[in-house]
């Protein structure tokens, strides 16, 4: 299906909403169309359909390929076979673009024999709607294949708030620190989930407004096929250095894997440091093969035992996730090999959306000399630090804290205490506003 881009969009308020030319046919065509009924008024950036009737007048059975026109651009085309003095009807449709005016414009339902038009209104509310990023609106897939879904919407907060449905079940919102990372790195909220039995199955994300009096919902939904001949998973052939333990030396590293699709074109690789909770980076990777490379030195991070973690993805929303290496030691120092030891008292939680989350930590030093290090607060991203001087064969305890997100809906995620040679990471709550 296609897309009501915005240069068919800007093409309709060029043209004044004037109906494109589409080839009407004889004067008494044997095949003739005619719209019943759409769906308009719909929100920007939700789904606008088209009830159409095909008539055949002629007394032989016909095959046409019906197209939906939206401006200059054909967003939905399906065929359809009529008995000789008979009708079908059909429904086409299309993801309206999220214009930020309310707008009036022709569509038009069209065959080589004839075409009909009808005006519809797409209207802006006071906040634009919920976007479909990425699979596109329908997939096929093997049994056992988890799929990603992602949508952007600026209703959303950074701990996300979408509502998730699968086969009409509802998963809730998923809010947890990953989230609010992806969502600061690339705009967009995001679903994984493996589908486990043939068949087909509706998976619908919803953006309720933030306000009292707002439009109404915003949501798109996907079409997921389960079948056996379907695509699977990508996989991750090869990593370099070689998977186990890494050893951040003070200088860059290139680390490197190999992946290959099950079926269609590989999309990106997202880098992920496990326990900070941080988008590294994203690779961009096409093909039924390449190699993604991120480069930076892993020292730099400061995180004894983290996992160096990699996302694959294709163009049909196929995820796989791996973990080839782990942080094993601190190059920089604490002096004689030494360095602080981190672990996590206790904290406030739960707090309500809003206000300060505080978290203790006791830093001890178990070396022969005094260590200087930054320990900060992570909560899917840097949220407080101090720099500490812990003296000798001692211990001190350190409280660390930050104004939490305004979340809508209660979340549960990890916060990480870590010093430049050691992290401690613990569960916390807090209760949506």
């Amino acid at each position: 299906m296609g897309v009501y881009t915005r240069r068919a969009y800007l093409g309709l308020l060029a043209s004044g909403g004037a109906l494109v030319s589409v080839t009407p046919g004889a004067a008494q065509p044997t095949v003739v169309v005619s719209i019943t009924e759409t769906n308009a008024p719909v929100a920007a950036g939700a789904e606008l359909s088209v009830r159409a009737r095909v008539e055949n007048r002629s007394g032989s059975t016909v095959t046409r390929t019906v197209h939906l026109v939206a401006g200059e651009e054909t967003v939905d085309s399906r065929s359809v076979t009529v008995g000789g003095g008979s009708s079908e009807t059909l429904t086409l449709a299309y993801e309206t673009y999220p214009v930020q005016q309310d707008v009036t414009f022709p569509v038009t339902v069209a065959t080589d024999d004839h075409a009909a038009a009808r005006q519809v209104s797409v209207y802006a509310g006071d906040e634009p709607g919920v976007r479909r990023v990425h699979p596109p609106k329908e997939v096929t897939v093997s049994p056992g294949t988890t799929v990603m879904f992602e949508v952007a919407s600026p209703l959303l907060g950074s701990f996300g708030g979408t509502e998730w449905t699968v086969g009409g079940e509802s998963m809730g919102p998923i809010g947890d620190p990953w989230q609010a990372a992806y969502y600061d790195h690339q705009g967009a909220d995001y679903f994984q989930h493996t589908f486990e039995s043939a068949g087909t199955t509706p998976v619908r994300a919803v953006v309720d407004p933030p306000h009292e009096g707002g439009a109404g919902e915003h949501a798109v939904e996907w079409t997921v096929h389960v079948d056996g001949d379907g695509h699977g998973p990508p996989s991750v052939d090869a990593v370099r250095p070689s998977g186990g333990a890494l050893t951040p030396t003070g200088e860059t590293v290139d680390l490197e894997v190999d992946i290959s699709s099950s079926g269609g074109d590989l999309e990106r690789v997202v880098w992920w440091m496990h326990q900070y909770d941080v988008v590294l980076g994203v690779s961009e990777v096409s093909g039924a093969q390449d190699t993604a490379t991120y480069t930076d030195d892993a020292a730099s991070f400061g995180c004894h035992t983290c996992d160096i973690v990699v996302w694959v993805i294709d163009e049909h929303g196929c995820f796989v996730e791996e973990n080839p290496w782990r942080i094993d030691e601190h190059g920089g120092g604490g002096g004689d090999g030494g360095g602080l030891s981190v672990s996590i008292l206790g904290t406030n939680a739960p707090v309500h959306a809003g206000q300060v989350l505080s978290v203790t930590a006791r830093l001890e030093n178990p070396s022969a000399q005094a260590v200087t290090e930054t320990v900060q607060l992570l909560a899917g991203e840097v949220v407080d630090s101090r720099t500490v001087t812990v003296a000798a064969g001692s211990a001190v305890t350190l409280t660390l804290g930050y104004e939490t997100y305004p979340v809508r809906r209660d979340v549960t995620f990890d916060v990480t205490v870590a010093a430049e040679t050691g992290s401690a990471t613990q569960a916390v709550t807090v209760y949506g506003g």
